[in-house]
């Protein structure tokens, strides 16, 4: 489904975010997507969070979404890690285990990256209310 190209395979995923809640297969598209969350250029990478994050209500395999999330979170690249960390709170109300990526989030503000270190600490507010009690300490994480 995808080309060679990285350019060409972020064009694919943009139109594949507009397109994709009239697509009949969504488990074979969802699966390409997948496969673009190990992709070895950064940008298809960033891209595939994107996608994630306008497309996950509809995505039939969350849970792989969500480990999908849970990996790039850690990316090599800060971008990658910025696009996974913004998905994250964007859709975190939606996310069943919420300790986890909130765990994941407070771990970015620790980030070599400062404007990654930023990000995620202006982040807290949006997602606060969503973190079931006990919220875990800060300096145990």
């Amino acid at each position: 489904m995808f080309s060679g190209d990285p350019e060409e395979r972020i064009e694919s995923l943009k139109h594949l975010i507009n397109t994709f809640h009239l697509i009949s297969d969504k488990e074979k598209a969802w699966d390409e997507v997948h496969s673009l969350t190990f992709d070895i250029d950064p940008d298809v990478r960033w891209s595939s969070t994107v996608f994630i994050s306008s497309c996950f209500p509809s995505i039939p395999d969350k849970n792989k979404a969500l480990e999908d999330l849970h990996r790039l979170v850690t990316d090599k690249d800060v971008s990658v890690r910025w696009g996974a960390a913004y998905t994250i709170i964007s859709i975190f109300s939606q996310i069943p285990d919420k300790n986890k990526f909130w765990k994941d989030i407070i771990r970015l503000i620790a980030d070599e990256n400062d404007i990654m270190q930023g990000g995620a600490a202006s982040s807290l507010g949006s997602i606060f209310l969503f973190v079931p009690e006990p919220i875990p300490k800060l300096h145990l994480i």
